[in-house]
């Protein structure tokens, strides 16, 4: 089994008292080491592999037969279908089993008055300094958020759906019609995941749905609460890019009149117009543009250019300081980047 992101490894500990015969759990944080100290307390040592790293960048010395991942979420949330798409397609046996296999995304209407709140004292002036600049970012940006049953305005409906056993990890679209069946004040777009473990096996964090899991929803705010009537109908379009963490969504919200439906409200967002782009970042990006190395790009190439498999680390850091001393401020500091560079980019 491949456990990805596997934090401190229980998921694996749960597979070995369920008969497996291998776990590699693979995590690029230091808390792979608890894994490793629980692991051994609890008598696994000798069915669990630790791996540091990223799952996009580690060989397995055998595939795996099934692959699990707990970092579930809404849409494009946590890299999960990049990991995925990786895992399932370098790493898996063929026929293996992916856990989640299938995620269904969920949206709905909500008020959410608190964290609409909050988004909003960007308008204000704290310490009488002016930030509204930063206003339009924060509207267009996802956020985490613990919802109720008492905040959804209009029963949650399945927008769409990803087959992780399939996709190719592409861009995809989601789209609901939600009927208001709770006149209130609706501050944005309640998100949630269903995924599925196995046949008949389901998890949610739906904030409707009975045994649900404590795991946050995704907010999407509206420019500006909307009174909404029950009858109301929100029309809900969203585009999303996994790979590059952009997320469009669209709302219009309908009403019922002697004449017909009549369009009440209109907004569009997107999580692109929610990024901080630097000018000098862009114009590095430009395909005209003729990069050269920087100060801190010679540092780190002098390092790993001694890495040669020839040279201890002790040996690495000596020679980066006799030769070139301009670039640090101290013997010290040679030695705390040839560890931070060696430990990134060197087995």
């Amino acid at each position: 089994m491949l456990d990805l992101g596997s934090g401190t490894g229980i998921l694996g500990l749960m597979a070995c008292r369920a008969g497996a015969r291998r776990v590699y759990a693979v995590d690029d944080g230091n808390v792979i080491e608890l894994a490793r100290m629980i692991a051994h307390a609890n008598g696994f040592t000798d069915r669990v592999v630790h791996i540091q790293g990223h799952s996009t960048q580690t060989q397995l010395p055998e595939l795996a037969d099934v692959v699990v991942a707990d970092q579930i979420g809404f849409a494009s949330e946590y890299g999960l279908i990049e990991c995925f798409c990786d895992a399932r397609d370098r790493l898996l046996v063929p026929g293996g089993s992916l856990v989640p296999c299938r995620l269904d995304m969920l949206v709905a209407p909500v008020a959410c008055a608190e964290k609409w709140s909050e988004i909003q004292q960007w308008t204000g002036r704290p310490m009488g300094y002016d930030l509204g600049v930063v206003h339009p970012s924060a509207m267009n940006t996802v956020y985490s958020v613990k919802l109720g049953s008492d905040h959804v305005l209009g029963t949650p409906a399945l927008a769409g759906a990803v087959d992780l056993t399939a996709t190719n990890g592409g861009s995809f679209a989601l789209a609901a019609s939600i009927p208001i069946n709770r006149s209130g004040v609706m501050h944005g777009i309640g998100g949630w995941f269903s995924a599925t473990l196995a046949e008949g096996v389901c998890l949610t964090n739906s904030p409707v749905a009975e045994g649900r899991i404590d795991r946050s929803a995704s907010f999407f705010p509206l420019e500006y609460p909307l009174s909404v009537q029950q009858g109301d109908r929100v029309e809900i379009r969203m585009h999303i890019m996994p790979t590059d963490r952009i997320l469009t969504w669209k709302v219009e919200v309908w009403e019922q009149t002697p004449a017909g439906p009549s369009i009440k409200a209109s907004f569009a967002h997107s999580t692109w117009k929610g990024m901080f782009l630097s000018p000098d970042n862009l114009k590095k990006l430009d395909p005209a543009h003729t990069p050269c190395i920087s100060t801190a790009g010679k540092i780190r190439l002098a390092i790993l250019e001694l890495c040669d498999g020839t040279r201890s680390l002790a040996q690495i850091e000596e020679e980066v300081w006799r030769v070139h001393p301009e670039l640090f401020r101290s013997r010290r500091q040679a030695s705390i980047l040839v560890a931070e560079v060696v430990s990134k980019y060197a087995q």
